[in-house]
């Protein structure tokens, strides 16, 4: 993992603290550190347990590049074999009185965490300029010669922000609202004076983009179903493709709930540290990604109907993962998990008029 053959003294000791940090969030399903430590296999002091991991939260020397990176690397390698990597950007609260912003990369409907930062701020928006340092970090890790699209909602519909993604040659679908003024020729118009029917689209190319005046193209459309239209501004020039790509913005939502309510209650961790937040979501994450794997591998696995209905498929991914996993511990099995193996690289699409073709 840390790119040594043997690992000796104190990174081996933050090695294995990690493991078992990952072992008791998957055992007890919680992210509090005194709930955590019920779960460890020691037979050592529950309060020594628990400084234990207090102390991992606070060393220098724990941080995302060492212990986490190691782990995103091979993960977006294996999956830009399909030739398109498709990235989702929201925030949510974690912890007391704090907000983690984080892109995700889309796989197979589930959002596998790559690089976040959490913040002192409760529930909202954040600034622009957060954004644009996140997709820095995220520039530097992405795989060469790989499509990148990245998907957001309408907090994330900045012109320094677009200008940004253009810069790295990036494809992009964002929400933005109806109160955004676009000006097509000599006629400026809000977004929301435009009407659509149902089940309908309407596509403006080469408009200007608010009184920054960027060069934008907007989808507005109303979707079955949907209550309203959908105003998005994208670079793309194809209806189909831009509401193929902001359909999958959707799947970060998930991830949140199955790191809080349905998954390891991260939001009542007890942290108020932005700086601890961000090393306890390394556990959590790589605790979801291992179920996320699991999943992949449990739905061929032999002990499927002992986790799940087999008369249809009601679980998500991630808990019928993690049933997975609890499974294996409580009948002691191993299994070896992969990138490559377990993360089979999602089908490319083309498109021939309204039909979408896998190849």
């Amino acid at each position: 993992m840390l790119g040594a053959k043997h690992l000796s003294g104190h990174k081996l000791s933050r090695l294995n603290v990690l493991s078992s940090l990952v072992s008791c969030i998957l055992i007890t399903g919680k992210s509090e550190l005194r709930q955590m430590a019920l779960g460890s296999a020691k037979r050592t002091q529950f309060a020594s347990r628990v400084k234990q991991m207090k102390r991992w939260l606070l060393n220098e020397q724990v941080d995302y590049q060492t212990y986490y990176l190691p782990f995103v690397e091979p993960l977006l390698k294996a999956l830009s074999v399909s030739g398109e990597l498709v990235f989702s950007i929201d925030g949510s609260v974690v912890g007391k009185g704090c907000m983690a912003l984080m892109f995700s990369v889309i796989y197979r409907g589930k959002a596998i965490p790559i690089v976040w930062k959490v913040y002192q701020a409760k529930k909202g928006h954040l600034p622009e300029q957060e954004h644009r340092e996140l997709l820095n970090r995220l520039s530097k890790l992405v795989p060469q010669d790989c499509r990148i699209v990245i998907v957001g909602d309408g907090e994330f519909d900045g012109c320094d922000w677009q200008a940004d993604i253009l810069d790295q040659g990036w494809d992009y679908v964002l929400r933005t609202g109806k109160g955004v003024s676009i000006m097509e020729q000599e006629n400026v118009f809000k977004l929301g004076w435009v009407c659509v029917q149902p089940d309908q689209s309407l596509f403006f190319e080469e408009v200007y983009f608010t009184a920054k005046r960027l060069m934008v193209n907007i989808l507005v459309w109303q979707g079955k179903g949907f209550k309203a239209p959908l105003y998005l501004v994208t670079n793309l020039d194809y209806d189909k493709e831009i509401q193929r790509f902001y359909k999958k913005r959707f799947k970060i939502e998930p991830f949140f709930r199955d790191q809080k309510s349905k998954g390891f209650h991260i939001q009542r961790s007890g942290l108020r540290d932005p700086q601890r937040l961000a090393k306890l979501l390394i556990a959590t994450c790589l605790a979801y990604t291992l179920s996320i794997m699991a999943g992949v591998k449990a739905l061929q696995s032999k002990f499927y109907s002992e986790i799940a209905r087999t008369d249809g498929q009601f679980l998500s991914l991630f808990q019928l993962g993690y049933r997975f996993l609890i499974l294996l511990v409580d009948i002691r099995q191993w299994r070896t998990f992969s990138w490559s193996k377990d993360f089979p690289p999602e089908p490319k699409y083309l498109y021939e008029s309204e039909i979408c073709v896998p190849f």
